[in-house]
């Protein structure tokens, strides 16, 4: 089945990588993060795996592109979406250290980032993985 995410859709068979564009460019700047789609031929079951989001990993960046890189999309059951240095993006955000979840569409940047990340994204996966690094 397809999924969307944002501006990204994957369909059957297919893997799409891409910017996924959470809150599109404005005078108050815009947020985006590399995001994968990898969709099976048959399956619903639906997986995400993230580096991050709380202590940025290259470790946990480096497993998460080896996993992307051994994906066959036409040998999967459901879809895998990965989201790559997820951390690093956070803390661009202004207010990145504030509890910003669940978020708010209409609040600021980083509001409007955490609605986005749990209404578009989490709500659409099985199960979500997430590598984090070493707290600091």
């Amino acid at each position: 089945m397809p999924i969307q995410i944002g501006n990204l859709v994957g369909l059957p068979g297919r893997a799409v990588n891409g910017e996924w564009e959470i809150v599109p460019d404005t005078d108050n700047g815009g947020f985006s993060i590399p995001l994968s789609i990898t969709t099976g031929t048959k399956g619903d079951i639906r997986i995400l795996i993230a580096s991050g989001p709380e202590y940025s990993s290259d470790v946990a960046q480096e497993a998460l592109l080896g996993i992307q890189t051994l994906i066959d999309p036409e040998l999967i059951q459901g879809t895998l979406i990965t989201i790559n240095s997820f951390a690093q993006k956070w803390e661009k955000l202004p207010d990145s250290n504030k509890p910003a979840f669940p978020g708010w569409s209409k609040g600021d940047l980083t509001e409007q980032v955490a609605h986005a990340v749990l209404n578009d994204l989490l709500k659409q996966v099985d199960y979500a993985l997430f590598l984090e690094g070493p707290k600091p």
